[in-house]
This record gives C-alpha cells, structure tokens and sequence, in this order.
C-alpha cells in the first residue's frame, strides 16, 4: 500500500473566512456596546448637572427667603418672575430676577448669575401667600442647552416653598 502524506499545517480559504467573520462580528457587537453604554454615561451626567443646579438654586432661594426680614415683591397673593427680599443684614434688597434664561441675583449694584451657563431656566414663577410669616411657592423648568443631539436634552419641572421666620 502507498502511503500519501498530507501536510496539514495551514487553515483552508473557508476556515479563514468563517474565522475573520466571526471576529468581526464580536468586534462590532463589542464597539455598539461600549456606544452605548458611553451614551447612556452621557445622558446621566446630564440629569445629575441639571439636578445639582436645580438643589442649589433651591437652597440659595431659601436660604435667603428664611433669613429674609420681609419681603417686597411680589406682593402677597401675586405671583412674579422677580423676588425682592427685605434682609436683616444687608443695606440693599437681594433681587433674584430671570434673565434670557439665566437666574441672577442682584444685591445693590453688583449681580451674578446662578446656576450653570449651559442650563437655561423657564417658567419662573414666585407665588406669595400667608400675612405675618410669608410663605413663597417657587415654580421653574431648568433645561440643558448645550448640543443639538438628545442625549444632551434634559428638562423638567421643579416645585418648592419656602417661609419667612
């Protein structure tokens, strides 16, 4: 009997087809996953930068509205977009007042904003109610405003109230 030897050190064409297909198929399953989970990092970032702004303006607001002495405008059972508070240890009122999507407070001639400059503010509303200690309802929208794609859209509605002492 003849013995033919066959040299099998190397792979077929169709072994290295089946090999480079399966290959690319877990490279491209592994980049859509990484996507998206950077998508999903991006839009949290997101949510939390808006949240963050919103507990501090929160704060600020009623911080100064419980150290206020009285306050000015708007006028008890009025609502306004501009709060001016009477305080116990500062010569001027503090003014907070919505600017083209910015919430500034004003304290004599001098005036900073609050909150981030990629989040723009709707909607602001100061409510007044109650005779001797003032109770102030605050309504506003905060939205991102930086980047066209969805991922970097974010908007919502906040409700708080605050008293005087």
């Amino acid at each position: 009997m003849k013995n033919i030897y066959h040299n099998k050190k190397g792979m077929t064409l169709v072994e290295v087809l089946i090999y480079t297909a399966i290959f690319s198929l877990s490279i491209t399953s592994l980049i859509s996953y990484f996507l998206m989970v950077n998508a999903i990092n991006i839009k949290n970032n997101v949510i939390i930068n808006v949240e963050n702004d919103s507990k501090f303006i929160f704060e600020t607001i009623g911080k100064n509205i419980i150290n206020s002495e009285n306050i000015i405008y708007p006028l008890t059972g009025a609502a306004s977009s501009t709060l001016i508070l009477d305080m116990y240890n500062l010569e001027n009122n503090l003014e907070f007042y919505l600017n083209n999507g910015i919430l500034y407070v004003k304290e004599g001639n001098s005036s900073y904003a609050l909150g981030s400059s990629y989040i723009n503010m709707k909607n602001l509303e100061f409510f007044v109610s109650g005779d001797k200690s003032k109770n102030v309802k605050i309504t506003f929208s905060l939205e991102t405003s930086n980047g066209s794609s969805r991922e970097y859209f974010y908007e919502r509605q906040y409700y708080n109230s605050f008293s005087t002492r």
